[in-house]
């Protein structure tokens, strides 16, 4: 995941690649968690769930994700192979100025207090739930 935020429709949108390691399995995928500062769990929303388009390692997917709502706050951001396996993650401030809206991100670790909760999700996903996902972890 890549620190380039914009805005969307209410939300801060963020963009970067997935590269699909070995092993790989079929539908296979990652989604992008969140994370807020005050919440006790990560949530993946179904709009944040991407699958690679075979299974040939080393297939980049380019993504780009309406991740945060434009709430001021903290937030952690994560790219997830599995359920609560983190990749790569990222620290989100969004801030308001005289209305105008900023989010400021950096790298984080994988590891960290902010990040380091149970997910939940709305669904299943194929290739998200698998007990022994093997989906994009080369970001």
């Amino acid at each position: 995941m890549e620190p380039s935020p914009s805005e969307y429709s209410g939300y801060v949108v963020l963009e970067g690649s997935a590269t699909q390691c070995g092993p790989v399995i079929a539908s296979g995928g990652f989604a992008i968690a969140d994370y807020a500062a005050n919440a006790t769990t990560g949530t993946v929303r179904g709009h944040n769930v991407r699958f690679f388009r075979s299974t040939v390692v080393g297939e980049v997917l380019p993504f780009r994700v309406a991740a945060l709502p434009l709430t001021p706050g903290e937030y952690g951001v994560c790219v997830l192979a599995g359920r609560n396996q983190r990749v790569r993650c990222s620290h989100v401030v969004v801030t308001t100025d005289s209305g105008d809206v900023t989010a400021v991100v950096r790298p984080l670790a994988t590891d960290a207090p902010l990040v380091n909760k149970e997910v939940v999700k709305p669904l299943y996903i194929p290739g998200i739930e698998d007990p022994n996902p093997a989906c994009g972890t080369c970001f």
